[in-house]
C-alpha cells in the first residue's frame, strides 16, 4: 500500500513538462532582436540633432509667419550698415557711432527712425557729443 502513496504524490511526467514550458514564454530569437534595437551612443545624438533641427525650423517659420518687429541684433545690425553708407559722418564719427550702437539699442532705434538726413547727422552728433 505504501507504494500506492509514493505513486500518487509523485507528479506524472506530462505535467512535468508541462510547467516547464509555460514557465518560459518568450524564445530565445526575441531576446536577440531586442538587443538589435538598442540605441547606440551616435545614433542617440542623431536623434536630438534632428530633434533641434526640426525645432528650428519650427521657430524660424513661425517667426516668418508673424512678421513681428526684426530682433535686436538684426536692428544694430541694420543700423551699423546704415552708419556706414552715411556720407554726412566722417569716418572717425562713424567709428564711434558704431560704438554707440554695440551698446544702445535705442540709439540704433533713433537713427534708423529719423528719415531725414540732416536731422538724424544732428542728432548722432549731439549724441556723440554726450559720450565726451
Amino acid at each position: 500500500m505504501r507504494l500506492a502513496q509514493d505513486v500518487e504524490e509523485t507528479p506524472a511526467p506530462s505535467a512535468l513538462s508541462s510547467r516547464k514550458r509555460s514557465l518560459s514564454s518568450v524564445p530565445v530569437s526575441d531576446t536577440k532582436r531586442a538587443r538589435k534595437t538598442k540605441i547606440t551612443g551616435p545614433a542617440a545624438v542623431a536623434d536630438v540633432a534632428d530633434a533641434l533641427r526640426f525645432v528650428a525650423s519650427h521657430l524660424a517659420s513661425s517667426d516668418e509667419a508673424n512678421n513681428g518687429p526684426p530682433s535686436t541684433p538684426q536692428r544694430r545690425t541694420t543700423a551699423i550698415r546704415a552708419v556706414t553708407t552715411d556720407k554726412n559722418l566722417t569716418h572717425p564719427e562713424q567709428l564711434q557711432l558704431m560704438g554707440l550702437f554695440v551698446s544702445n539699442i535705442a540709439a540704433a532705434d533713433s537713427y534708423l527712425a529719423i528719415d531725414d538726413v540732416e536731422l538724424r547727422t544732428e542728432f548722432i552728433r549731439q549724441q556723440l557729443a554726450s559720450l565726451v
